[in-house]
């Protein structure tokens, strides 16, 4: 579990963070993938793009985790980003929706 650093950070840093773990775990999907690249061509505004890429679940997780306590974020702080992660747009954690005919073109 993330230990407790009390040190509050701004939730435009909280964004940033996010976006940091984002771009990790695109680069680490399968299949890989800029997440800035995808953001700027509009991919994100397509329903359920995001189930088009695979990570293991606990690679996210590590993922996670490793941001929260590089970024010394409280157990709220580290609560947020994890529940922002998980309902946001990272990648599938189930390999059986990462098929093309799942997604809408």
């Amino acid at each position: 579990m993330i230990k407790v650093h009390h040190k509050r950070i701004p939730s435009k840093e909280l964004k940033e963070i996010c976006m940091d773990i984002y771009r990790e775990m695109y680069r680490k999907a399968n299949p890989k993938a800029s997440f800035d690249k995808l953001i700027q061509k509009g991919v994100n505004n397509t329903p359920n793009w995001f189930l088009k890429y695979y990570l293991d679940p606990v690679i996210q997780q590590n993922i996670i985790d490793k941001h929260c306590k590089r970024n010394r974020l409280d157990t709220r702080q580290a609560y947020i980003i994890n529940r922002e992660i998980h309902i946001g747009c990272a990648p599938s954690a189930n390999p059986a929706t990462t098929y093309e005919k799942w997604v809408p073109k």
